[in-house]
């Protein structure tokens, strides 16, 4: 597997060169659109290899998140709910269902009908 690979990259090398033109035969004219068409392929490369460097920096960022959040909690099970947000929705029913609770109470209280 690994000498197929070396000869196909052996061919691609070739195959490279007698695609090159030769850089004594070309006037100014056809170096300088070589240039710029390198320099083009350099600043498109650069761009590519700094939003991937970004899109890296998030998934390890998130990555550690989860991993503190996997620290923090004291079994797997714990642990997994924590990451699918389960104790945040909980917490946001309990503190609704609290401001319900108190909003009906008040509304028993001043309209005068206890039940």
């Amino acid at each position: 597997m690994a000498k197929r690979e070396a000869e196909k990259s052996k061919k691609d090398v070739a195959s490279a060169k007698a695609d090159t033109p030769d850089l004594r035969k070309l006037n100014r004219v056809q170096m300088l659109r070589l240039l710029r068409d390198a320099t083009e392929e350099n600043e498109r490369l650069s761009a590519e290899l700094a939003a991937t460097k970004e899109r890296l920096d998030q998934a390890e960022r998130k990555l550690e998140d989860r991993r503190i959040a996997i620290a923090d909690s004291e079994s797997l099970a714990e642990a997994s709910l924590r990451l699918t947000g389960m104790f945040a929705a909980a917490q946001h029913a309990i503190d609704l269902y609290g401001y319900n609770v108190a909003l009906n109470t008040s509304k028993n209280v001043s309209g005068g009908s206890l039940s």
